[in-house]
């Protein structure tokens, strides 16, 4: 599998286009770049899942194991600044009538997205004879719970859209009064969910937060990363952050927080510099949602109806087009169905 996180990582590659010396891409954070970035890590929780139903032990495993390993839930980072990073944008633009729409068309909306995903979780489940019961899929829907989807990063995002909604809604001309009031009751929740949930539910919340922040202070952070070498003296500090609170990640969740923010931030600082765009991974940026929520249909399926498992590389390219296959169909309806129902509250 090293050699295929290899070959991804060359594809990954493929259309970049470095800055002219001395200067960066001033469009780093527009939604046409975002979503590239968005495409890659979700490949990479795609590579991560994947690891979870097949047996990796040969020697050409190794890399892909350890890069794997190493990235952690370092690969969600991404989808929660760029969020919020969103939202501080529409805020600044669209004001009061945005930071309303934040409950209904935000956070209500991923989850009902979530709640469809459920529901095709618990037909799969039917198929292959497992019966779950009332209070299984309640938990579920309320992401406590799984039958085998992912749960923690809907929760996550859904609490930070509410968060979000509670800190502007009565300072709407006081964006950095409200940016403090999301950053403290983000960490409000965390030692909140610290007793009762793994330490995934809330080890990256920190990132939405410091998307906000970023939007707010992007002209500032960019004249002074122009200045003489402030750039490469924020990336190797970025870099040695990352490395050293990485690799004691599991001791703390404060050095779990601190190692994704030092992420988050020599990823943008890379995009500054290099430009990401080839069709996989606009693509996979387009379409994030459900290529994250609905790629473990195929794998749950599959490796309790057939032994595909047994090939890793054959199990890694049927379940690779069938995610994509499904996502393009889910979102097909889904687009459909918003149409009707959210669309209605569109400008009222």
């Amino acid at each position: 599998m090293s050699l295929i996180l290899l070959l991804f990582l060359l594809v990954f590659l493929a259309g970049a286009k470095p800055a002219e010396r001395g200067a960066f891409f001033p469009d780093y954070l527009s939604l046409e770049k975002s979503d590239s970035v968005k495409g890659i890590f979700v490949i990479f929780v795609f590579f991560r899942h994947y690891d979870q139903y097949v047996e990796l032990d040969s020697i050409w495993d190794q890399g892909f194991s350890f890069v794997n390993y190493m990235l952690g839930q370092m690969i969600v980072v991404a989808f929660l600044f760029y969020s919020g990073y969103g939202v501080m944008c529409s805020i600044e633009k669209k004001g009061i009538s945005y930071v309303k729409s934040l409950p209904l068309q935000r956070a209500f909306r991923v989850w009902v997205h979530y709640a469809i995903a459920v529901g095709l979780f618990w037909i799969v489940n039917l198929m292959l004879g497992r019966e779950r019961s009332a209070v299984k899929i309640i938990g579920t829907l309320l992401c406590w719970d799984t039958i085998g989807n992912s749960t923690w990063y809907i929760m996550a995002i859904v609490i930070s859209y509410v968060l979000a909604y509670f800190s502007f809604r009565f300072c709407i001309g006081q964006k950095k009064l409200g940016a403090v009031l999301l950053t403290v009751f983000t960490t409000g929740v965390i030692f909140i969910l610290m007793p009762v949930r793994p330490e995934r539910y809330y080890n990256t919340l920190l990132c939405f937060p410091l998307g906000v922040w970023w939007a707010i202070y992007k002209k500032e952070i960019d004249n002074f990363l122009k200045k003489g070498k402030n750039y490469a003296i924020a990336m190797a500090l970025c870099m040695a952050v990352t490395v050293a609170a990485n690799g004691l990640r599991n001791y703390h969740v404060w050095i779990y927080e601190t190692a994704s923010l030092s992420f988050v931030c020599t990823g943008i600082l890379l995009t500054m510099k290099l430009s990401l765009k080839n069709p996989l991974i606009q693509y996979a940026g387009n379409h994030v949602f459900s290529l994250f929520i609905l790629q473990r249909l195929p794998m749950l399926y599959l490796s309790e109806t057939t032994e595909l498992e047994k090939s890793p590389y054959v199990f890694f390219a049927v379940t690779f087009v069938m995610t994509f296959a499904i996502s393009a169909l889910f979102d097909w309806c889904v687009d459909r169905l918003d149409k009707r129902t959210f669309g209605r509250f569109v400008n009222r």
